[in-house]
């Protein structure tokens, strides 16, 4: 079934699909030198698994759409990748600074930090924004019962 929902709550059901699909994953090698049939987890394995390559296309699909600063859903995700990696790499400075030692200031380094933690919030804010008022049609697996686990 076609179903219209927020951005936010298909990211929800594609985590919960991924989790589901590990667990199967754990149970098909625990149980598949046993006497317990494993064809039940193996379909229901792949029922899922489909339901999650049509899910992934449609957040992928919704990620291009644009923001009102006019950058894509996807660039404020990107962005926000870009922030934590330098966020680690300004702590680890500070952390180990030395001023005798350092060519950056560690007021340098703190104003920088802050800068980052203020942008990292803006952007986290903006996407929880979009995650929740962006609607996106996707097509559900009715048997699979998405919808109540959400």
């Amino acid at each position: 079934m076609k179903k219209k929902l927020q951005l936010g709550t298909v990211i929800n059901i594609k985590a919960d699909l991924e989790r589901d699909i590990s667990e199967l994953q754990k149970d098909v090698i625990k149980y598949a030198k046993t006497e317990k049939k494993i064809d039940t987890l193996l379909s229901t394995m792949d029922k899922k698994e489909a339901q999650l390559i049509v899910i992934k296309e449609a957040v992928q699909k919704a990620n291009r759409d644009k923001h009102k600063d006019g950058k894509t859903n996807n660039w404020h995700i990107y962005r926000l990748s870009v922030l934590k990696a330098n966020k680690s790499m300004l702590e680890d400075l500070i952390q180990g600074h030395d001023e005798k030692l350092s060519q950056i200031s560690k007021d340098k380094l703190n104003e920088d930090l802050k800068n980052n933690l203020q942008e990292s919030n803006t952007i986290r804010s903006a996407l929880s924004v979009f995650n929740r008022d962006h609607n996106i049609t996707v097509e559900l697996d009715e048997s699979l019962n998405l919808l109540s686990e959400t």
